[in-house]
């Protein structure tokens, strides 16, 4: 059964872009454009990995973040962060919420499933 994968960016090219690169490898992909709606998605069904952004129109993606590491369903929930801010930053906020990896904007598709397949393989 093929690995899934929820994308929760507000960005609908970004979106779309990684939706179609994740399908042409076999993975099952959902998308979100709010915290709000990938909540509900990731409460109503599971994943293998969760693709989130940090900029969100509704909740800052490392609130989100954080709020899936408490809750007892989701905390081992893989996790990889991506935004166009400074990767520095980003680099700091994977190590204090305790998500997975991360991801600079924009990513090419072999970052992109380098890290995919490092975390929940092919």
């Amino acid at each position: 059964m093929a690995k899934k994968i929820l994308i929760i960016d507000d960005e609908i090219n970004v979106t779309t872009i990684t939706r179609v690169r994740l399908e042409l490898e076999g993975y099952q992909v959902k998308y979100a454009y709010t915290a709000e709606t990938g909540l509900e998605k990731l409460m109503s069904e599971p994943f293998d990995l969760l693709l989130l952004d940090v900029v969100l129109p509704d909740v800052d993606g490392c609130t989100l973040a954080r709020q899936i590491r408490s809750h007892p369903a989701l905390k081992d929930l893989p996790i990889i962060l991506f935004t166009a801010g400074k990767i520095k930053d980003l680099e700091q906020r994977v190590r204090e919420i305790g998500v997975n990896d991360s991801l600079q904007k924009p990513f090419d598709k072999e970052t992109l499933l380098t890290k995919v397949k490092n975390i929940i393989g092919s």
